[in-house]
């Protein structure tokens, strides 16, 4: 008998040719007819949920069970009349499938398309052997057959879930329970530094240093509990280095093995945002805190400045009563120089709370560092020496002295903070002039040079590219804000000069500061109270507003030694009382801006409404940028600070009343 593959029946007649008892094939002769009739084997075949076939070598069905009857849709006798043929889809998987029968006489595991009865289509996988009578010829193909129809739908599904976890960018990753590396996505192997192959040769512990093999198999009855699970962990990747990661995961069964899936964050970005977070907010603290201490400083300035102008305007009026050979004089003039001394002390501090508005002005720098020499040496404390070396004939320069106060305070304190233990802090001037082949910036011209120079641990070239930057520190939390050397490039900047810093690791560091020269010299006209040339009198009648008694006798006493007329008012109340007065001709309204009732502000509007003409006159001990809260317009031009001298007095007084005469005239 031979086997034929046609369009009918789609068997080969060379299958005797080719095949022989050497390939394994069933070498028993199985009459049909018997077989078929066997009630014990058509029973267990049926039982079975494989599919379970005999074949003729001519291509004719002898035999099928239930199995292959339900997934077909044929019944029984439907499939014994049909030819193997016309129930695949493809004819040439049949031939395929044939050619290897007569090559092997088996075949394992072959995927061919079926078609079910109501024409669609279904997939199959078929294992066969040629079964051969006494003399060796084919007579029947056994096999079995199984629906893969939901098994190819499956892997079609997992390839498109695998494709989708490759294409996506959170990390993805599937343990076995001994810990071991089933699955990474392609996002998992980037962050990791591996590839997939390398990948899968490792387990949880060579990728995460916090679950060692015993702490895995502890997790893991937790993972079964829970199914799914968040918790933050770290990985670890390839070159060593770990990232902080948040992991979200679900524990599952899979054709009766069990995984757990965990999707993985990179949290190291989110870290580095909290971190700048914090210190943001941090510094919104520091700048809060700041603002407070800038507050408290003016509130103290008002009253030690109140004080000093009492201080102040005393000495200078005893002075102006004595004569020029009195014995007094000397000690006056001490208290005198005491009391300006303790002036440039309250700018200081309203400078470094930064509640003073820019003055500049021609400065000697080396009399300015100087005057600052002794608060400096309290601010870098004991154990660090200070030295200063002024250089000779130092060209004047025009900056506003509290910037002076803020730049050397910012670099004596960066320099203490630079020496570990004890070590020196020197201060040193000199004139440094730049042309074209030596410079140390694209600045050319003539400089005074101020260089604080510290016998610290110097800096790096990485820390030397953030040096000026704003926030950035080297120091410890809560010693340092960042702002100390970004406000002295700020300031120096501001002022048309330049930095220049040498450092290298272990041999300290220079900040050297250049301010332009200023080709003006600077004024020496002491400060001579009432017998000064720059003092200028008058005879107009002045009120007096002033809600302090000391302040208000000291300073009418002042205005009276320059031959004023004064009327005084402790209250606005009184003020408005005293502009009442018939028959008094008022010029001029000398007033504290800050008093109980109304401010200044509040009542010169009232006053000047009494009588237009009327001239006003602000005083204050706050800063200019504090008055300016009051509402006082325009502050710099009509407002006088706190302590006075006779010379500002008279000066702002007489400016005032001129002003006034011109506008009249």
């Amino acid at each position: 008998m031979r086997m034929a593959f046609d369009s009918e029946s789609g068997w080969r007649d060379d299958l005797v040719k080719h095949s022989s008892p050497e390939s394994g094939v069933l070498e028993a002769h199985v009459p049909v007819t018997p077989v078929l009739g066997e009630s014990n084997f058509e029973a267990l075949a049926d039982q079975l949920k494989l599919g379970v076939f005999i074949y003729s070598v001519d291509g004719r069905t002898l035999y099928v069970n239930k199995a292959i009857s339900r997934m077909s849709g044929y019944t029984t006798s439907e499939l014994l009349a049909l030819p193997v043929n016309a129930r695949y889809a493809q004819q040439e998987e049949l031939k395929c499938f044939v050619d290897q029968l007569v090559e092997h006489g088996c075949v394992q595991n072959f995927a061919a398309v079926a078609v079910h009865k109501d024409g669609a289509h279904y997939h199959t996988l078929m294992s066969a052997a040629v079964v051969r009578n006494h003399a060796g010829e084919p007579e029947y193909v056994v096999g079995t057959t199984e629906d893969m129809t939901e098994r190819k739908r499956a892997e079609e599904a997992l390839v498109l879930i695998m494709h989708s976890l490759d294409a996506g960018q959170e990390l993805a990753y599937w343990f076995d329970p001994a810990g071991n590396i089933v699955y990474a996505n392609a996002a998992g192997c980037r962050a990791l530094g591996y590839t997939r192959e390398e990948l899968l040769k490792l387990s949880v512990a060579d990728i995460n240093p916090q679950f060692t093999r015993e702490r895995w198999a502890e997790g893991w009855s937790a993972f079964r509990g829970n199914r799914s699970i968040g918790f933050e962990s770290e990985f670890r990747r390839k070159d060593g280095s770990c990232f902080p990661a948040e992991i979200r995961g679900a524990y599952f069964e899979s054709d009766g093995k069990e995984y757990f899936h965990g999707y993985v964050k990179d949290l190291t970005e989110l870290r580095r945002a909290e971190k700048e977070r914090k210190t943001l907010q941090e510094q919104l603290l520091h700048a809060q805190k700041m603002e407070s201490i800038g507050r408290l400083a003016g509130g103290i300035a008002h009253d030690f400045n109140n004080m000093l102008g009492v201080i102040l305007g005393e000495s200078e009026l005893c002075l102006d009563a004595l004569d020029a050979d009195s014995p007094l004089r000397a000690d006056l003039e001490e208290i005198r120089d005491a009391a300006l001394r303790s002036v440039g002390l309250t700018r200081q501090l309203l400078a470094f709370t930064r509640r003073q508005s820019t003055q500049p002005k021609v400065l000697d720098l080396n009399g300015t560092v100087s005057e600052m020499l002794s608060m400096m040496r309290r601010l870098i404390g004991e154990g660090v020496e200070l030295e200063w070396r002024p250089g000779p004939a130092l060209w004047p320069v025009c900056i506003d002295p509290s910037h002076i106060n803020q730049l050397l305070a910012n670099l004596c304190v960066n320099a203490r903070d630079a020496i570990k233990g004890t070590g020196t802090i020197t201060i040193a001037t000199e004139n440094a002039s730049f042309d074209d082949e030596h410079a140390l910036s694209d600045r050319r011209g003539d400089f005074a040079r101020l260089a604080v120079t510290d016998t610290g641990a110097g800096m790096s070239d990485e820390t030397m590219t953030h040096v000026f930057e704003p926030f950035f520190t080297t120091k410890e939390l809560g010693h340092g804000t960042g702002l100390g050397l970004s406000s002295v490039y700020g300031i120096v900047t501001q002022n048309q000069g330049f930095v220049d810093v040498q450092t290298s690791p272990g041999t300290g560091t220079t900040f050297s500061v250049y301010l332009p020269r200023h080709h003006e010299e600077r004024s020496t006209q002491a400060e001579d109270g009432f017998t000064s040339p720059g003092v200028s009198k008058g005879r107009e009648t002045i009120l007096l507003v002033e809600d302090e008694p000391a302040v208000s006798l000291v300073e009418q006493r002042m205005l009276e030694r320059l031959g004023y007329q004064v009327l005084v008012a402790r209250t606005p109340r009184e003020a408005i009382g005293v502009m009442q007065q018939q028959g008094v001709r008022i010029e001029l309204v000398v007033l504290d801006v800050v008093m109980p009732e109304m401010n200044g502000h509040e009542l010169a509007i009232y006053l000047t409404q009494m009588n237009p003409e009327l001239r006003v006159l602000f005083v204050s001990g706050y800063p200019v940028e504090a008055i300016a809260d009051y509402g006082v317009p325009n502050p710099s031009s009509h407002i006088l600070q706190k302590p006075l001298t006779a010379q500002t007095l008279s000066s702002k007084i007489r400016e005032a009343l001129d002003a006034a005469v011109g506008k009249r005239a």
